[in-house]
């Protein structure tokens, strides 16, 4: 077999010599390292975000293994060479700490650098499955290991289970190797061809099936809600409200708004309503969920017309039978209604309907995003000027995020009514 001939096999699998413990430390620090030298290209500062609660989303496992990794590369055991990983930028307001390579890995840095392209890279071994709820530990997944088995195989196979075990020996043990085989042909996420291991040419319609089957993907979904939920309050307690990254991160787990498809494992798009090229922003357009097919097409049509400002706040006051709070859930659902309305029109290449859809109620909305004095027509009470708010959007969605999808179904008196007031 031509490929074990090299399996000797620094050129197949880039394994530093000398490593920090089993799988899990090695991992991080290639990852440090891979993407700290991305950064350095970039002009970046050279360091990677290693948080515990990063690293154990991102790992699929438990915080207290992260603990025991980060406390393994950080400690100086030679006090000659120093410590595996350093801290660059320590943690502060919404950030965990950032790292960047120390002692033994500055020394061969080059070798962790091609080590982590090997497994985070475009192609890297890892990369396919890192965002995968089968990646969650047994019963509900794989877990890490044999995640790591099931993507070498995917990249280097055909391979013998003893070729195999042989080039992974610095990150586990045989018996761990052998396990984590059997276990995967015992899926049927790697098949025996001749004596050799190979994957399926359906292996992502297998995966699908499996984390369904095992409930990974709700699992999976369940983590990632309450780490959502523990970010967003905390970042409203420091900055007053969720950031922008959060937002749209939360968005694009989410069904499409406009097709109701639902994200894949690598999650959707996040789609500006006024668009971009329409004089929206991160900050002024309402944010919503949007799966890669109708992103896409509704920005080849936009782009091909002409590129518009962005419009001034135009009302510093507005009457209305509610209070501020309720005026804004209000104009929440007609932009929401506007924005279905926008996506109808550019489904039938109605370029002119869809721009008038997506301008006509944006000057109001930014109004009140500025801060707008809403008069309670029903009490007489005039609201407070509020201070500028970035997505006002999450307020009212966080918390029932299906609430975007179901102001679309409006019924038609209440958009007539809607339109007749603005």
């Amino acid at each position: 077999r031509g490929f074990s001939r090299v399996l000797d096999m620094e050129s197949v699998i880039p394994i530093p010599d000398i490593l920090p413990g089993k799988l899990l430390p090695p991992l991080i620090l290639a990852e440090v390292s891979y993407f700290s030298n991305q950064n350095c290209r970039k002009g970046a500062k050279a360091e990677h975000e290693a948080s515990r609660r990063f690293l154990s989303q991102r790992y699929r496992c438990s915080e207290h293994a992260i603990d025991t990794a980060l406390t393994a590369l950080r400690s100086t055991q030679n006090a000659e060479v120093g410590p595996w990983l350093e801290v660059s930028t320590p943690a502060r307001a919404l950030r965990g700490h950032h790292y960047s390579p120390s002692g033994q890995t500055a020394t061969d840095l080059a070798k962790w650098v091609r080590f982590g392209r090997f497994l985070f890279g475009p192609a890297g071994v890892l990369t396919p499955l890192m965002a995968r709820p089968i990646l969650l530990p047994s019963p509900k997944g794989i877990g890490l290991h044999q995640g790591f088995v099931l993507g070498l195989v995917s990249k280097a196979g055909p391979i013998s289970r003893a070729d195999l075990v042989r080039s992974v020996r610095g990150l586990m043990s045989a018996r761990t190797a052998y396990s984590a085989i059997s276990r995967l042909v015992g899926n049927e996420l790697l098949l025996l061809d001749d004596g050799d291991l190979i994957v399926p040419r359906n292996l992502d319609q297998r995966i699908r099936r499996d984390e369904l089957h095992w409930g990974a993907i709700q699992r999976a979904r369940e983590i990632d809600e309450m780490l959502g939920a523990e970010q967003y309050f905390f970042q409203t307690a420091v900055a007053g409200g969720p950031t922008v990254t959060r937002i749209k991160s939360l968005l694009r787990k989410r069904s499409c708004f406009y097709c109701a498809a639902a994200p894949g494992p690598e999650g959707g798009d996040v789609e500006h309503f006024p668009p971009v090229h329409w004089g929206g922003t991160d900050t002024t357009s309402l944010l919503l969920p949007a799966c890669r097919r109708c992103n896409r097409s509704h920005g080849s049509l936009i782009k091909q017309t002409p590129k518009l400002p962005a419009p001034s706040p135009s009302v510093r006051s507005v009457e209305f039978p509610g209070d501020h709070d309720t005026f804004r859930k209000f104009m929440l659902e007609v932009m929401m209604m506007q924005a279905a309305r926008y996506s109808t029109c550019l489904n039938e290449r109605d370029i002119e309907g869809a721009m008038e859809a997506a301008t006509r109620i944006f000057p109001l909305w930014l109004s009140l995003k500025s801060g707008v004095t809403v008069i309670d027509t029903t009490t007489g009470e005039v609201g407070p000027i509020r201070e500028t708010f970035s997505l006002d959007v999450i307020d009212h969605v966080n918390d029932s995020l299906g609430g975007i999808p179901a102001a679309v179904d409006v019924p038609l008196a209440l958009r007539r009514e809607s339109e007749g007031q603005l």
